[in-house]
């Protein structure tokens, strides 16, 4: 219901397409089609070829030229003066538990309170339940949360209606992203920001078209990890083009959240890794501080009774964070431990095949499912460990080593920009099940290594991955 309920056009789109024309009608149905094969061919074959068969309806509409599209919807650059202190739109899919949705809740309401810049949020999706749980800390910092297009301007649907202009210049915009970008369009042309500032692919992409159709003077896109082609299930054949184009154009700044990332997107894109910025993730020390010993050591008990040794693993149960290579160490370290415990906090589509490899090794893993108590989690264990094939600059491995928790982890994107290795953690190539459990052996093994790596860890965090750092080197994007 809710995917369903996403693909119909807001106050604004329908101004712009009261009766869509033959290639947004297209693309309407290449998007249902593809939809309906995935719901039914999702039991017989593997994801790979699934998402490999979607792309390739997706692309049923062919995509003209982008610049040339850019050319025809680009609006005259607007030159008020800058407001004191600047209007920013930020621009998202949703608010759910991601890691980008996190660091724009933090940034956006830690600079709301700061007056670096005036905040308003839009989503492309309905921000409520599983897709809002970052909306409560921005709506107490004060910022304004909305869905774009779901409740229009008045006075912006009459100027859409009734210029010649403008509509020509709006219904210009591709099939790919008619309906996102056709709702921001008109949230931007009412607002006026100074600066639209948007986070990952798709919303990067439908805000950037909307910035130029509007005539917004200064854009910046939040990357993903790595470029999308990596995460097939993120990607659309139109995207290359596009963020190409954005990134020729001088009103556009690209930000990626660790060198990996930024150095993966330009090789993608064909441009130097110098025109990326790159500013690694904050995090909210205040609301992430660890439980009293009292709770912390009943919460210990709870997973490894009787002083066993505790693994965490905290991460997206899906292919790219390879969690069977989770419980494969976990494995490996039970033969020469045998009474270490593992614990795996989170959700995905991988759920249920975790589930069932863990119940091999008996009680030696515990599935959590998500969790709210994750500080806790991390406070409390021996050890965090993450064995993803693909990372941006994960949010956990700072979150383990703020408080406390030495990692073990892969060389996998900015994961080396997140951990010094063999002084906070230790870091291994993907794939090395054995190197990684000799690590946690010796965390577990040796207690005086475990406290000087767990002291150094906090420190390091603290001092390199500060919530008003990431938000002063983000602010300044902005000028």
């Amino acid at each position: 219901r809710e995917r369903r309920k996403s693909t119909l056009m807001g106050a604004y789109a329908n101004a712009i397409w009261p009766r869509p024309a033959l290639h947004v009608r297209m693309m309407r149905f290449s998007r249902r089609l593809a939809r309906g094969v995935a719901r039914r061919a999702a039991p017989v074959v593997g994801m790979g070829r699934l998402l490999a068969l979607r792309n390739s309806i997706l692309a049923l509409t062919p995509e003209p030229d982008a610049s040339e599209i850019a050319r025809v919807i680009a609006a005259p650059l607007r030159m008020n003066p800058a407001s004191q202190p600047p209007r920013v739109v930020q621009v998202i899919g949703s608010l759910a538990g991601g890691g980008a949705e996190r660091q724009l809740s933090l940034f956006a309401a830690r600079a709301h309170e700061l007056r670096l810049a005036h905040q308003t949020v839009l989503t492309l999706h309905e921000a409520s339940g599983a897709l809002g749980q970052n909306r409560p800390r921005l709506e107490a910092a004060g910022v304004e949360v909305r869905h774009a297009g779901a409740q229009g301007n008045a006075a912006v649907i009459a100027q859409i209606t009734s210029d010649s202009r403008l509509r020509t210049r709006l219904a210009a915009i591709p099939a790919s992203n008619a309906q996102y970008a056709g709702e921001l369009v008109g949230e931007f042309i009412a607002l006026e920001p100074d600066i639209v500032h948007a986070w990952l692919d798709h919303a990067n992409i439908a805000a950037g078209i909307a910035a130029i159709a509007a005539g917004v003077p200064r854009v910046v896109l939040s990357l993903r990890s790595l470029n999308p082609e990596r995460t097939p299930r993120f990607y659309a054949p139109w995207m290359r083009a596009w963020y190409a184009h954005l990134a020729a154009d001088p009103r556009v700044q690209l930000v990626a959240n660790s060198s990996a990332g930024a150095e993966d997107y330009a090789q993608w894109l064909g441009i130097s890794a110098r025109s990326i910025a790159v500013v690694h993730n904050g995090f909210d020390a205040s609301s992430f501080a660890a439980p009293t010993r009292p709770e912390l050591d009943a919460l210990r008990a709870s997973l490894a009774p009787n002083g066993r040794p505790l693994v965490i693993g905290v991460f997206r149960l899906s292919e790219e964070k390879q969690p069977l290579a989770f419980i494969e160490i976990a494995r490996l370290l039970r033969e020469r431990i045998p009474e270490a415990r593992f614990a795996i906090a989170g959700d995905g589509p991988m759920f249920a095949e975790v589930a069932q490899a863990a119940a091999r090794l008996g009680s030696t893993v515990t599935m959590l499912g998500a969790r709210h108590d994750v500080p806790a989690l991390l406070a409390c264990a021996d050890a965090s460990m993450l064995c993803s094939r693909l990372e941006g600059n994960p949010n956990v491995l700072i979150e383990s080593q703020a408080l406390g928790c030495p990692v073990v982890a892969t060389r996998a994107g900015g994961a080396v920009d997140a951990v010094i290795d063999g002084e906070t953690g230790f870091l291994h190539d993907v794939g090395d099940a054995q190197r990684m459990a000799q690590s946690l052996a010796r965390l577990i093994s040796e207690p005086t290594l475990r406290a000087s790596m767990s002291c150094a860890a906090a420190e390091f965090a603290h001092r390199r991955f500060g919530l008003d750092r990431m938000v002063t080197q983000t602010a300044a994007l902005y000028r």
